[in-house]
């Protein structure tokens, strides 16, 4: 993977949280981030060219593409101006950290755009803002962070808009969810690799619907692999939960002062994803906190 972090943007102030954010997790991993804009193609096709413009003719209808795709084009780049003088603004003042970094402005879906960066430029990290609880029943239909979050192939980073990041302390403890299969240390050892071995407090909470003693013995297992593997961190064996996240979860978090949540995540078909959701994909509209997903798969 390359040493790019790739932060979609849409000018909103969650975009500029977003950015801050990841500017300063770029400079403690050394890594340049990518501003990514993705903004609507208008086309008319034979179908519904004529309602638009009268009597359908093709050399018309192709002008008119090029027209308005080219207005949405300057709209684009008139907006992405105006948000990389801002920015400019406040990394002046200090509010942002100044890193170098790179833009990218592209016509098409967002999801779409940002899986077929992914894809082809392999970035180290997607890093992306999400609504706080109160506001994320906006985002259930649709959520472009959803879509992103279960079909990525590259570790994806997702923060709530509303989350007190303190720009001097970094995020130590964590709880991983464990599937207790295959995919785990995997899933691990991207964690580490991504943030370069870092001495952290990892809580173990496996979600599965094996039997609890069989759960206990695997867990047991896991927690000694690790232990042996990295030992600059400090693991823990949390309480088995059931699959459903509830307020069980959010209690757990508080007491133990959890700062980031990591899942491993699988891509799966999209009724899989309709009616058996990741537990990444159920964190990010019900837990207030900032999540890791790794891919686990590849």
């Amino acid at each position: 993977m390359s040493r790019h972090m790739l932060i979609p943007v849409d000018f909103s102030e969650a975009s500029m949280f977003a950015v801050r954010v990841g500017f300063r997790f770029a400079r403690i991993l050394d890594m340049i981030p990518v501003l990514m804009h993705v903004y609507p193609m208008m086309w008319l096709g034979e179908d519904t060219a004529g309602e638009y413009l009268g009597d359908y003719d093709p050399m018309e209808s192709e002008l008119a593409d090029a027209i308005a795709e080219r207005d949405m084009m300057r709209a684009a780049e008139y907006r992405f101006r105006k948000f990389r003088d801002s920015l400019s603004g406040k990394i002046e003042s200090g509010e942002i950290v100044n890193v170098k970094y790179t833009t990218l402005l592209q016509a098409g879906i967002p999801e779409d755009e940002i899986l077929n960066y992914c894809r082809e430029q392999h970035p180290g990290i997607v890093l992306m803002s999400t609504r706080g609880i109160s506001r994320k029943e906006e985002e259930l239909i649709g959520s472009v962070t959803a879509e992103v979050l279960d079909l990525c192939d590259v570790p994806v980073f997702t923060i709530p808009d509303n989350y007190p990041v303190e720009d001097k302390k970094p995020l130590k403890r964590m709880l991983m969810f464990c599937t207790l299969d295959q995919y785990d240390v995997p899933a691990l050892e991207k964690l580490m690799h991504t943030f370069n071995s870092p001495e952290i407090d990892v809580w173990l909470m496996p979600v599965t619907h094996r039997h609890a003693a069989t759960v206990q013995q695997l867990l047991d297992s896991l927690y000694e692999r690790l232990s042996n593997a990295w030992p600059n961190a400090t693991f823990h064996e949390a309480p088995l939960l059931d699959a459903k996240i509830d307020s069980q979860l959010e209690t757990f978090i508080k007491e133990n002062q959890i700062e980031l949540i990591i899942a491993p995540n699988r891509r799966a078909s999209i009724l899989t994803r309709l009616f058996r959701p990741s537990v990444a994909h159920q964190c990010l509209f019900t837990i207030d906190i900032p999540m890791l997903a790794l891919p686990a798969d590849k």
